[in-house]
């Protein structure tokens, strides 16, 4: 008679050692940048810091918390990409115990291999 150890829902959860993205993040060359929630009129600009980027995601730093689902704008003042603004929406938000939350993003439009070389 088998354990109940042994089968798939009695086994323990081992923790996760290796990376499961499918997309490699890289470590930005810019670390700020400007973002408002979309829709809202004026906007309000407020600051975030880049944690990491890919073509098809971004890891922000931000200084409140909103609904998991949101859309935010993205600014990178000084860069060609400034002119354009960039949509991303909200996968997940952690809290961090400096009071920040970490906001794991999609991009709507992924960006283009020599968008995210500007940025790394």
């Amino acid at each position: 008679m088998a354990d109940s150890a042994d089968t798939p829902t009695g086994a323990a959860r081992k923790p996760q050692v290796s990376e499961r993205r499918a997309w490699v993040r890289y470590p930005p060359r810019r670390l700020e940048m400007l973002w408002h929630l979309f829709g809202m009129k004026p906007p309000e600009q407020r600051q975030a810091r880049i944690q990491d980027i890919s073509t098809q995601g971004i890891g922000l730093i931000v200084d409140r918390a909103f609904a998991q689902g949101s859309v935010l704008v993205l600014r990178l003042p000084g860069t060609s990409l400034d002119s354009r603004p960039l949509l991303v929406r909200v996968k997940h938000l952690q809290p961090l115990p400096s009071g920040e939350f970490k906001a794991g993003c999609t991009f709507v439009v992924p960006l283009s291999d020599a968008q995210l070389a500007q940025l790394i």
